[in-house]
């Protein structure tokens, strides 16, 4: 590939950073997608950036249809803003274009939506102040709030049933810190005991009357 033909392409790219991920696509689907070629990969990327950093200020004009000589002068061109845009950052895009069609989506969290069996503002006011939990957003009717990565959505609704069927197990790191924590608080909290199933866990029934399983996680 030379020179003029690189740069005459990259020339009539308005964003640079499309075409450089296009490449990498291209490195996803060519025998430069082995781990010898790999190498080979990083010297074309550096080659790329040094022209893909550049466009020509004419082009930038209403007459787009005029050619380009890019053996002519350069004081025409001017760089490009690609931060975060590296050899490594090419290479990163095509590895995970080869590898995408090869993994399977994960799932990385689950939130549930339990209701506040009275007023909002009466739920918010028991999660935070007796529970610890922090509000992340609060909206009309509900509210999600979080503790230490594990996420409720609160909604405003007094289905007793729903209440009373809703129950949640969350695993923690230090089990008789946090019933420690928790026994004295407005709700009712069983004993922490050995459960027949193996599990060392408590249970807490929130004024709503959904109930909450807490257990000692195993160590990662």
């Amino acid at each position: 590939m030379g020179n003029k033909q690189t740069t005459d392409l990259l020339i009539v790219v308005e964003r640079p950073r499309r075409l450089l991920r296009c490449f990498a696509a291209l490195l996803a689907c060519s025998s430069l997608a082995s781990c010898e070629g790999l190498r080979e990969g990083m010297v074309w990327s550096k080659y790329l950036l040094t022209f893909g950093a550049y466009r020509s200020a004419r082009y930038d004009r209403a007459d787009k249809s005029e050619s380009y000589d890019t053996d002519n002068d350069r004081r025409n061109w001017h760089p490009v803003d690609m931060p975060g845009v590296t050899a490594h950052w090419i290479m990163q895009e095509a590895l995970d274009q080869i590898r995408a069609p090869f993994m399977k989506p994960t799932f990385h969290s689950i939130t549930p939506l339990i209701p506040t069996g009275g007023s909002l503002a009466e739920a918010l006011s028991f999660y935070t102040d007796h529970m610890g939990f922090s509000i992340l957003w609060q909206g009309d009717g509900m509210a999600g709030i979080e503790r230490d990565g594990v996420s409720l959505n609160l909604v405003v609704n007094d289905n007793q049933n729903w209440a009373d069927n809703a129950s949640f197990s969350i695993g923690v790191s230090d089990l008789e810190a946090l019933y420690a924590e928790y026994r004295a608080i407005p709700a009712k909290v069983g004993p922490l005991e050995l459960k027949p199933w193996g599990r060392h866990e408590f249970h807490l029934i929130v004024p709503s009357g959904v109930c909450f399983q807490f257990y000692q996680r195993a160590a990662a």
